[in-house]
């Protein structure tokens, strides 16, 4: 696992991960609820990087539950409090070993951590944003082109 003790001071935790009735929840520095999923509904567990670090929160767990037709997407800072103790509550849960990989990555990055099936598969995909107004052109041609990301083909096709 992570020392957090080395992390510089902008990315310790000011979220929590816990558990809560058998519900993950996720809780912000005030102690307020920001998302709560059931463990039993939870389908699929990814890890991402972005480019924002080290100042930003550039590394985030991703958690994906089914709810009847609806699927429903929770994201939290990988940096959050209970962390540890959260995904060696799920590895047993699910019998597996989770590894959380992605740690050294300055660069968007992705890949799926649970189910077994697809571990280690990219959990996103990008695609360019081709500017159309004057603005989104100078953008481009003075920062670089602008991303979209959304899951990839083989998390698209698993959670159908």
């Amino acid at each position: 696992m992570i020392d957090l003790q080395a992390v510089p001071d902008m990315q310790k935790p000011s979220f929590k991960l816990d558990v809560e009735q058998s519900a993950l929840e996720y809780r912000n520095s005030e102690h307020q609820s920001v998302w709560q999923i059931p463990l039993e509904s939870i389908v699929l567990m990814a890890e991402y990087t972005t480019n924002e670090g080290p100042y930003l929160d550039d590394y985030f767990l991703v958690f994906v539950s089914a709810d009847g037709d609806s699927l429903n997407i929770a994201t939290a800072s990988f940096y959050a409090d209970g962390r540890d103790e959260i995904v060696r509550n799920l590895a047993q849960r699910w019998k597996t070993n989770i590894e959380l990989l992605l740690f050294n990555s300055t660069e968007w990055a992705s890949r799926v951590v649970w189910p077994p099936t697809l571990v280690g598969r990219e959990y996103f995909e990008s695609r360019v944003v081709e500017p159309k107004k004057l603005a989104e052109k100078l953008r481009r041609f003075a920062f670089g082109p602008v991303y979209e990301y959304f899951p990839s083909q083989s998390v698209r096709e698993f959670l159908l």
